[in-house]
């Protein structure tokens, strides 16, 4: 194969995928998990009790698991990149920890910005881009974008 011919069968496989509600590599998917878990997350912390660390433990070797590829049924990876051998190499260079302690790392952040607000520290009206901006950092992770130099 030259360099301009197309492996026509992986492109079909990626093309196939794409559809799919729960594909891997959908911008609106990746954001739609997180902010579903940035929600349970706030709801428990909000009203603490004793499985707080278990349940953040099992949700995030969950979907740690998930954007390895490891429920390709229910969720379609992003051929090859969501595997041990890229997505949670990059994830670890850019969030400084790996792909299961990301997910307790975005779930804390979320933990810290309801503090923050219930402390009068973060205004009402600056909610919506906390968690927007939280949401595109952990979102780009996932997808392979790189964080930007200052």
């Amino acid at each position: 194969m030259t360099k301009h011919e197309l492996n026509s069968a992986s492109f079909a496989a990626a093309l196939d995928a794409a559809p799919d509600p729960n594909y891997l590599g959908s911008v609106e998917v990746v954001e739609g998990i997180l902010r579903n878990l940035a929600n349970e997350g706030v709801k428990r912390h909000q009203n603490p009790s004793e499985d707080l660390e278990d349940w953040e433990q099992e949700v995030c070797t969950q979907w740690a698991n998930v954007f390895l590829g490891k429920d390709p049924t229910n969720y379609p990876p992003m051929l090859a990149w969501n595997s041990e051998r890229l997505i949670d190499r990059f994830v670890a260079k850019e969030s400084k920890c790996p792909l299961p302690l990301m997910f307790m790392q975005f779930i804390h952040d979320f933990y810290r910005l309801v503090d923050a607000v219930n402390a009068g520290e973060v205004p009402d009206e600056d909610i919506p881009w906390h968690v927007q901006g939280t949401v595109e950092t952990y979102r780009n992770f996932l997808l392979g974008v790189p964080l930007e130099e200052d």
